[in-house]
């Protein structure tokens, strides 16, 4: 493992959009939170990026504003705890920018963004990376630091698919990079192993790497109704099948950094 990783950190990546990682990344900080760790969930998806919307956010300060300098990284910073009587708090940068079109960033912008990450890091137990889907330069840059990936990854073709050319890439260019998927939207437990069996059969075979399986996330109904309410689905609907998947997850990666 390269000596300038920071164990704490944690990528959450997708081969492609609509597999519910932006959702799975809001809910694993809450899950997180709750074992009474300190987290930052770091929006770092610029061209789409919705944290704030799923979480019905309108911060005044974003990465937007971080890079036109118009504040520091950790001013930038957001509390959030989804109401009183939950026993979390999260820290947020939101990526939706107030302050123009950021859906590429310069090469000296996203140094700068994973320098004050580096920086900040000793305040949290986790910071998680939301990052956008594929293998655009933010996602390459922030994997040379960040201590492990987590690429979430659902039962259809396309999804599988470009999961697999993700952890091609990523293990071109960062091959001591740990990788690990999480599968989302299963029917049930057997499918959701089907669906892990598929891609890593791929990734043996192809790419003679087999990324470890971190956890299965139910297909849940109480999921949608959650994102309407724009809340965490963990805070919305704690008994949920879903809120009881990421919990699970969350106590694995507690155990991958300590």
């Amino acid at each position: 493992m390269t000596s300038n990783r920071i164990s704490n950190t944690f990528i959450i990546a997708s081969g492609k959009g609509g597999v519910g990682k932006t959702w799975f990344s809001i809910n694993l900080a809450h899950a997180l939170g709750i074992q009474s760790k300190r987290v930052l969930l770091f929006d770092g998806d610029l061209g789409l990026a919705n944290v704030d919307i799923q979480l019905n956010l309108k911060p005044d300060l974003d990465i937007g504003s971080v890079l036109k300098r118009k504040c520091t990284f950790e001013e930038a910073i957001l509390n959030y705890k989804p109401h009183k009587s939950f026993q979390a708090r999260i820290d947020i940068i939101t990526g939706r920018t107030n302050e123009g079109d950021f859906t590429t960033v310069s090469k000296a912008g996203i140094l700068s963004l994973r320098k004050s990450l580096t920086d900040i890091a000793p305040k949290y137990d986790h910071m998680l990376l939301d990052l956008s889907a594929g293998l655009d330069q933010i996602i390459q840059e922030f994997s040379t630091f960040a201590q492990h990936c987590l690429v979430v990854v659902t039962d259809e073709p396309t999804s599988l698919t470009d999961a697999f050319a993700y952890i091609k890439v990523s293990n071109q260019r960062n091959p001591d990079l740990p990788l690990y998927v999480v599968v989302n939207k299963a029917e049930s437990h057997t499918q959701g192993l089907e669906t892990y069996t598929r891609l890593v059969q791929a990734c043996k075979h192809f790419l003679k790497t087999t990324p470890a399986l971190v956890g299965i996330i139910h297909r849940d109904r109480c999921v949608p109704d959650s994102m309407l309410k724009k809340a965490p689905t963990i805070s919305s609907h704690p008994t949920s099948q879903a809120a009881q998947d990421i919990e699970k997850i969350a106590r694995e990666l507690i155990g991958l950094v300590q």
